[in-house]
C-alpha cells in the first residue's frame, strides 16, 4: 500500500520514491521501504499529481518515516 511518497531530488521530477506499508489488519500500516527505482520521467509527471491530490496531513504509518511530510493512503 503507499503511504506517502519524498520529494524528488537533483534532476528528477515529480517524486523521489514512494514510501510503502503492509496492512498489518488491527495493527495498522507497517512501514515497509521505498520504491524509487524503475520510474519513467513520464510516469513520475503523471503520478505526481494524483500523490499530491491524495495528501493528508498525518502519517497513515503506525511505524516508520515520521517525516512523511507528503503522506498520502491509497488503502
Amino acid at each position: 500500500m503507499i503511504g506517502g511518497y519524498s520529494e524528488p531530488a537533483g534532476t528528477r521530477s515529480g517524486f523521489g520514491a514512494l514510501l510503502v506499508g503492509v496492512d498489518e489488519a488491527d495493527a495498522g500500516l507497517h512501514f515497509a521501504g521505498r520504491v524509487g527505482s524503475g520510474f519513467d520521467d513520464a510516469t513520475l509527471r503523471r503520478l505526481a499529481p494524483r500523490l499530491r491530490s491524495a495528501e493528508r496531513r498525518t502519517s497513515p504509518f503506525r511505524d516508520g518515516p515520521s517525516a512523511a511530510r507528503r503522506a498520502v493512503c491509497t488503502g
